[in-house]
């Protein structure tokens, strides 16, 4: 992102225009949210027209008005990806008064041109997978692989995928393969598989007959991969096999949910209105929805968002981290009755379940997309003993607890893991602090990327220390003029050694205050009792 002020020189005020969320790969065809700012610091009020435009195209004109001192603005704008390439947001603000360009700030966005692909793990079928599929599969938005075990060691992969060139009365499949694997083959296709898909579904019994490796396979992915993850009612049935990490998290949740004796209401917070999972159906949410008696969740974690709930404050529909990417989880199971609810325009047929599956699809597969990242490290060469800072950038990273996806190694050590801590205020950062035992050369990666790796020097001592010719003589002269004696760090000990350090002595004073002393006391009391006396036979008759 770029971006440039462009304003008279005798002004001491300042304005400036930037985009604070702007995706940098989307899929094809798939609505996407962005949010701008305009910052300024002026002495008058100042009228403002604040345009954008996307691939050449304006998308919203508005009259803003900058007031005097330190003042900010900021808001979300919902667009949709056109044909593939790299397309250029823009913001532009001109003076209303003049209509000269005040600042303007950029973004590319780039469109990919292959199909975004979605992998479901799912031995049972059900209602709710069946429905997501319907919808993700419409109009050539995703491409769907399926793997089904046939109980002998062997498994069928079924690819699916609906053009948007077809009538669906007429085919409703215009791509669909079915390969049957050997055992060997079978075996492998998860780990072949999952380094490919752009989102992870886990629906009724994920791994009920699926080889016993894949469980292996499906935790590694997700400690070093952005995946994003779509967990069903019926997923928690492989929490008792998963070790502890961000998977499992997830299903101990879908184990916590408990099921409502009454009717559920369906409502939208308000703070998840702006979510991007929930731009298909912001026209829709406002209309009272009742699924019957279903499940809730327990409890919400902390750094979660609560996209759908019960007016009575029952989570039904989650968001929350998991390790580098984000999982949406789904508590009722009938949610997939909502399909009975028609869309918003006359004639278009979209209900709003296809449009929630659609927002959450295009929300989770975008966490996959490799997005421009970059890891600093200051100071760099750094110094043993001595903090180095290093900071990644990363669009996925959101405020939250501290992630996992950083990593260290010496020339010939072993990986170790950093604690990365996403900032508290900006998405896209994240920060830690490491301290290097030994001087070397280490490597540092972020998400087990060569590609967004840096080399790291430690030095036994700061480069400033190492011209010693003109260090050591100032301080050596400095100590023989003050009567000290000049060495070096590491002959601290010896030095600390050869000091005589006396043993200290207090000396006390025998003396102490007069209002201490018991015969002044005394006597200040006779001298009270001789003049109260004097004054009652004063009084007397």
């Amino acid at each position: 992102m770029n971006t440039v002020g462009i304003g008279a020189a005798q002004k001491s005020e300042f304005i400036q225009a930037r985009w604070i969320e702007a995706p940098g790969e989307v899929a094809p065809g798939t609505p996407f949210l962005s949010r701008w700012q305009v910052e300024s610091d002026t002495t008058e009020p100042v009228a403002a027209e604040v345009h954008i435009t996307f691939a050449s195209d304006e998308v919203l004109s508005r009259d803003i008005s900058l007031e005097p001192a330190h003042s900010m603005q900021e808001d979300w704008i919902g667009l949709r990806s056109v044909k593939s390439g790299m397309h250029l947001l823009r913001l532009v603000v001109n003076s209303k008064r003049t209509g000269e360009l005040i600042t303007q700030a950029t973004a590319s966005i780039h469109v990919e041109a292959s199909t975004p692909s979605i992998l479901i793990l799912e031995s049972e079928p059900s209602r709710l997978a069946q429905s997501f599929s319907q919808a993700v599969l419409h109009n050539g938005r995703y491409r769907i692989l399926r793997p089904v075990s046939l109980g002998d060691g062997s498994g069928i992969l079924w690819d699916l995928f609906r053009s948007d060139a077809e009538s669906e009365a007429k085919a409703p499949w215009s791509h669909e393969k079915m390969v049957r694997l050997d055992p060997s083959h079978w075996e492998a296709l998860l780990e072949e598989t999952l380094p490919n898909i752009n989102m992870l579904v886990l629906g009724k019994n994920p791994l009920g007959r699926m080889p016993a490796k894949w469980l292996e396979v499906l935790e590694q992915h997700f400690q070093s991969n952005r995946t994003g993850l779509l967990a069903l009612p019926g997923a928690e049935s492989l929490a008792p096999r998963v070790q502890e990490g961000g998977l499992k998290e997830v299903l101990v949740l879908m184990e916590q949910r408990s099921p409502s004796l009454r009717a559920l209401d369906l409502s939208f917070p308000e703070d998840s209105r702006n979510h991007p999972s929930l731009a298909p159906i912001w026209s829709l949410i406002s209309r009272p929805l009742q699924i019957g008696p279903d499940k809730f969740f327990d409890q919400r974690p902390p750094y979660s968002t609560l996209l759908v709930s019960d007016p009575s404050e029952k989570p039904l529909v989650l968001e929350t981290r998991m390790g580098l990417s984000h999982a949406i989880l789904v508590a009722p199971e009938n949610l997939w009755t909502l399909a009975a609810f028609g869309g918003g325009s006359e004639g278009t047929g979209t209900s709003l379940l296809e449009g929630l599956w659609l927002g959450v699809a295009d929300y989770l597969a975008g966490y996959s997309i490799p997005r421009k990242i970059k890891v600093e490290a200051h100071p760099n060469p750094g110094v043993v003993g001595q903090q180095i800072k290093v900071i990644v950038q990363d669009p996925s990273i959101t405020p939250g607890p501290p992630l996992s996806g950083l990593e260290v190694k010496a020339t010939d050590g072993q990986w170790q893991v950093l604690p990365l801590s996403p900032d508290p205020d900006w998405a896209g950062l994240g920060s830690t602090t490491w301290y290097a035992r030994q001087a070397g050369d280490y490597t540092m990666r972020y998400a087990r990327q060569d590609s967004h790796s840096i080399q790291i020097r430690v030095l036994d001592q700061s480069p400033e220390s190492s011209d010693r010719l003109l260090n050591e003589s100032l301080l050596r002269d400095l100590a023989e003029s003050t009567g000290g004696q000049y060495a070096m760090f590491a002959d601290r000990a010896r030095i600390m050694s050869d000091i005589d350090f006396p043993p200290l002595t207090v000396q006390r004073s025998g003396s102490f205050p007069l209002r201490h002393d018991l015969r002044f006391g005394a006597g200040l009391a006779i001298l009270f009792c001789l003049g109260w006396g004097i004054r009652r036979l004063l009084s007397l008759p």
